[in-house]
């Protein structure tokens, strides 16, 4: 009978070099792809918020003309952001500075404070967000994929 030959055990205290470069290589491969997926998702999230500011300006405009502030007997809209915060907190303080979660938004008055206009813009453009933003009086929300929105240009969820 021949005496059984064993290899001895073999003592592993970790991974291999090449192991390590597959699950490093795994990884990349991983954030590659979730990376864009995640920008995106910011994007459409700050896009989203930027609506409902939008919105919220229309709103607190709505609010502050029926207050007559420079008492001329015609009712007049606010003439910046700030002026919405300070008369009553119609809107968030953080909207009143004129920019909030990737957006700059501007209240645009119009002669003598009896029509207005308002835009949000991408602080970053294809990073922030991918559209601008235009509202007035009307409370219609237009957006644009090129440049500033303005009147003429189409209708959200139209």
């Amino acid at each position: 009978m021949r005496p059984e030959f064993r290899m001895p055990p073999r003592f592993s205290a970790g991974f291999t070099l090449l192991e390590m470069l597959v699950a490093i290589a795994i990884a990349g491969v991983l954030a590659a792809m979730a990376v864009p997926i995640l920008i995106d998702s910011r994007k459409r999230g700050n896009e989203s918020n930027a609506i409902v500011s939008m919105r919220q300006i229309h709103t607190a405009q709505t609010a502050f003309l029926q207050y007559d502030k420079d008492r001329d007997g015609q009712p007049d809209y606010a003439t910046d952001l700030a002026e919405l915060y300070t008369s009553g907190k119609l809107i968030n303080e953080v909207l009143a500075t004129g920019e909030m979660l990737g957006y700059q938004f501007a209240l645009l008055p119009g002669p003598e404070a009896r029509t207005w206009s308002a835009t949000a813009v991408p602080v970053e453009p294809g990073r922030s967000g991918d559209r601008s933003f235009w509202i007035d009086e009307a409370g219609v929300i237009r957006y644009s994929t090129s440049g500033v929105a303005g009147p003429d240009d189409p209708p959200i969820g139209g």
